[in-house]
Order: structure tokens, then C-alpha cells, then sequence
């Protein structure tokens, strides 16, 4: 007996969430399926372990904009603490938008995981000390009421 399953993905072209569907009847045949659409549409995909993928162009992309957001870091010894745990200085050329510039270590999962843990810590120690800063624009602090409606 068939069923539908539907698949999340990020489409390449637009760098957005979507999905589509498969009719399968086991989940060896997903697998496959997920493969031949993965090639058929030109999405990067990475196998870490048996039944693992990882589309790693978006994954380097996000890197690239953590990058660019921690050296808005407004306060010294954070951004510092971002060299030395997050991504070194000169692995990524300044203000970098090439993804070909992001090693693949970086995007590993755990690495990946990694990144992300301590960029969400320093933002909130940022945040906390100074905020960010670009263009002659300094956010506001946490000491500074701010309406945010979620």
C-alpha cells in the first residue's frame, strides 16, 4: 500500500522553504526518490551518515551571515571571543558573500551545531554589552526600553 509523504526542503534557486510530495510504499524507496529529486533539481546534498543529507551551499551561506553579523559585534572582547571559538580570523576573507570561501569544517554537523550554539551565546552577551554596530548605527542595548511583539 502506497502513502504520501511530504518533504521539506530548501529550494536553491529562491533560498527559501518548500516542499514536495512522494508516493512511497517503504522507506527505502523515500530515500531513493529523495536522491533522484535532489539531483534532478540541483540541490547540494551531503551525506554525513547512512539516511543523512544536508544541503551544504545553505548551510555555508548561513555561516557567511553569522560571520557578517559577529564582526558587528559592538564590544571588543566578544567579538574577540568569536575569533577564537566561532570562525578564526582569516578563514573568511571580510565582509565575504562567496560561499566557496567557507570550509566544509565549518559546516559538518557537529561543528555546524557548534557555530550556531555560540553565536546565539555571543549575540545575547552582545546584546547585554553594546549591542551591534554598522554604518555609524549602534542597536539598542537591553538597558533600552524596546517594544518587540512576537
Amino acid at each position: 500500500m502506497k502513502r504520501t509523504m511530504n518533504v521539506g526542503f530548501v529550494n536553491p534557486e529562491t533560498s527559501k522553504e518548500d516542499e514536495t510530495q512522494f508516493d512511497i510504499s517503504c522507506e527505502a524507496e523515500l530515500k531513493e526518490l529523495w536522491w533522484d529529486f535532489c539531483k534532478e533539481n540541483g540541490i547540494i546534498t551531503y551525506a554525513a551518515e547512512e539516511g543523512e543529507s544536508m544541503n551544504k551551499e545553505h548551510r555555508k551561506k548561513v555561516v557567511l551571515a553569522m560571520e557578517m553579523i559577529a564582526r558587528c559585534i559592538n564590544d571588543e572582547g566578544i567579538f574577540e571571543s568569536w575569533l577564537t571559538v566561532g570562525v578564526a580570523d582569516g578563514d573568511i576573507p571580510l565582509y565575504s558573500t562567496d560561499t566557496n570561501d567557507v570550509e566544509d569544517y565549518y559546516i559538518e554537523d557537529d561543528n555546524f551545531k557548534d557555530l550556531m550554539t555560540t553565536f546565539l551565546k555571543l549575540m545575547s552577551r552582545a546584546w547585554k554589552s553594546g549591542g551591534l554596530y554598522e554604518d555609524n548605527i549602534v542597536s539598542r542595548t537591553k538597558d533600552e526600553k524596546v517594544e518587540v511583539q512576537f
